[in-house]
């Protein structure tokens, strides 16, 4: 079973999973970008990065454990992958918090990675936006 946790940056799903991992037996709790995110990641990168998830959760699945996976990906991107078919279920979750708490998360981020930029902050605001569209009809746009 593939457990999805999404939201756009600054909405908590890693604080969420980090608090999860370790304490229920047969789950394993990732976070989608430990993989590497490269600087020009594109639309191909992320159809290839959810097919090296989804191999991930049938290789647990075949040994009983579940996969917990965090991140900005929504459901619909993941059904649409190549081995979704396989799965014995999949659940998903939008993780959402309100703009101005976003906004003040990504601020802090930023202070703590020695930048200043905000630029993104549009992006990420409008993205957790369309994500709140697609968690209630995932045929939305």
């Amino acid at each position: 079973m593939l457990f999805l946790v999404f939201g756009a940056s600054g909405a908590g799903t890693t604080s969420a999973i980090d608090l999860v991992r370790g304490s229920i037996a047969r789950l394993e709790c990732h976070d989608f970008d430990e993989i590497g995110v490269p600087s020009d990641a594109d639309t191909a990168w992320r159809q290839r990065s959810n097919e090296l998830w989804l191999v991930r959760a049938l290789e647990l699945q075949t040994n009983g454990l579940d996969l917990l996976l965090a991140g900005r990906t929504p459901p619909r991107e993941l059904l649409a992958t190549p081995s979704e078919e396989r799965l014995d279920g999949m659940a998903a979750c939008l993780l959402d918090c309100s703009d101005e708490v976003r906004v003040d998360r990504l601020r802090a981020r930023f202070r703590t990675l020695g930048s200043e930029g905000e630029a993104g902050f549009a992006d990420q605001i409008a993205w957790a936006e369309w994500l709140r569209h697609h968690a209630a009809d995932p045929r939305w746009r």
